[in-house]
């Protein structure tokens, strides 16, 4: 074990620190996507969108899944195009 001094105390705090910041900068552009893809069209094409959904709805998620046939048309030709199958 490494003795507690303050040095090593310093380095911890500001290591987690360091890392916790570069975790956040990593999730926050999947959480604005997440927030663009439940916000209302009008919303998103405005900007006013940032972390959290504007005009909250889910008509991305019905379309795809109104699209779900054709989506499984085109994932099977692009794995017998990638897999030479």
């Amino acid at each position: 074990m490494h003795k507690s001094t303050i040095s090593r105390k310093i380095f911890v705090i500001g290591n987690a620190l360091l890392l916790s910041a570069i975790t956040l900068l990593g999730i926050i552009p999947f959480i604005h996507l997440l927030a663009i893809s439940l916000s209302s069209n009008t919303a998103a094409m405005a900007g006013e969108v940032k972390l959290w959904p504007v005009g909250f709805n889910l008509d991305a998620y019905r379309y795809l899944g109104e699209k779900s046939s054709s989506s499984d048309r085109s994932a099977s030709l692009s794995n017998g195009l990638c897999w030479g199958q």
